[in-house]
């Protein structure tokens, strides 16, 4: 009688693709992603245009992260936008936020939970580095401090790939700064 063994072609194949149907998120300075503590999801792009409106951030709870720093919620409350964004964010008015092809509705929340890191300027200031404190630091150094001074500029969005939680708020599986092609859309010289 002959045993009956697995074929390792098949194991390897079912190993592998279980592997890559892990649910995982970027970190936001683009390090190796880590497992998500949400499940997997199809995301949307949403984009938020600074100051105004009632837009707040509010830090949440933090975890250590695989490289050893602390990783915080953040829950960004925000006034939705009548109108769609738009590629380039020219429906949103100060405050507001959208999805790019139509407005958030009714039914839908008016916060957004992503994580970042609580202090992405930690090591350049161990290594003597001069911390970057200016109006722009969260497009190099995006944190939980770097971010919130950065919407308070009307002219500066921030990007989020987005799933509605079905809780009350929106869950971030990635965000970044979006600077908008500026097009100069007015009378052209003759």
């Amino acid at each position: 009688m002959r045993a009956h063994r697995p074929n390792l072609t098949v194991l390897l194949v079912l190993i592998t693709l279980s592997l890559s149907v892990l649910p995982t998120h970027a970190d936001p300075l683009n390090g190796p992603p880590e497992p998500s503590p949400y499940p997997a999801q199809a995301t949307y792009q949403m984009l938020c245009r600074g100051i105004g409106g009632g837009m707040s951030f509010r830090n949440g709870g933090s975890v250590r992260g695989s490289t050893g720093e602390d990783i915080v919620t953040v829950q960004l409350t925000f006034k939705k936008s009548a109108k769609a964004a738009g590629a380039q964010g020219g429906g949103l008015d100060p405050g507001q936020c959208s999805w790019i092809d139509r407005p958030v509705n009714q039914q839908e929340p008016f916060k957004l939970r992503f994580e970042t890191r609580a202090n992405a300027q930690l090591k350049q200031e161990l290594h003597g580095s001069a911390v970057d404190r200016s109006p722009t630091a969260a497009e190099r150094y995006p944190d939980a401090n770097t971010i919130p001074v950065y919407m308070k500029d009307q002219s500066h969005y921030y990007s989020f790939k987005v799933y509605n939680s079905n809780e009350g708020y929106f869950i971030a599986t990635g965000s970044k700064y979006f600077k908008p092609n500026l097009i100069y859309d007015g009378p052209q010289p003759k």
